[in-house]
């Protein structure tokens, strides 16, 4: 409880700092360390992230804001193959609580492996109920079939990520948000490159 309390002072001091919005960020990539301590770990581990997780959507909700969370841990690895990013695995199953999310979360799906095919990580979410937004990384092939299954799969939007490398790729952040912008499927020019 009191680290609830802790992240939820956390959020709301964030929250004033930046300013009015509709969405929070809250992470959960490569989360599998939770529900070990002595109070939580004789509960249902995925009990617990499911109400945690729903928790704060209500707590978000009351200040108009709505959750985002990365999709990794919500997808099977059973079931997604590589070059799918998918680390819900038969030990930690937290895939199965995605049925009992709640669905004003929006599910940022990091897949930084993709450079050809489709995004069928984010159709799976998007069939699932949620808002759903591709993000990809540094590669301009990722960042081009990403920015395409965003406009052509009519998903909630897309998501550029930068880490801490932003100085590092002011050309991926142009040409990602050229595609955004113009559409997907239009030329886009960078650098007086033509993607």
């Amino acid at each position: 409880p009191e680290t609830t309390e802790l992240l939820r002072k956390i959020r709301a001091e964030l929250m004033e700092l930046f300013g009015p919005g509709k969405y929070f960020h809250i992470g959960c990539d490569e989360a599998d360390s939770y529900g070990t301590c002595d109070r939580c770990s004789g509960q249902d581990r995925n009990a617990l992230l499911k109400n945690y997780l729903n928790s704060i959507c209500e707590e978000l909700a009351a200040v108009g804001r709505r959750p985002i969370i990365w999709g990794d841990m919500m997808l099977d690895s059973t079931k997604f193959k590589a070059p799918n990013t998918a680390y819900s695995t038969p030990q930690v199953r937290t895939h199965e609580i995605l049925p009992d999310l709640d669905r004003r979360i929006v599910i940022a799906d990091w897949q930084y492996n993709l450079t050809e095919g489709e995004a069928v990580t984010s159709q799976f979410f998007k069939e699932q109920g949620f808002d759903v937004m591709p993000a990809s990384f540094d590669v301009d092939e990722n960042v081009k079939l990403l920015c395409r299954e965003a406009d052509s799969k009519k998903l909630f939007g897309y998501l550029c990520t930068t880490w801490n490398r932003a100085t590092e790729r002011p050309r991926m952040m142009s040409m990602a948000s050229e595609m955004s912008w113009s559409g997907a499927n239009q030329r886009v020019i960078t650098d007086d490159i033509v993607y």
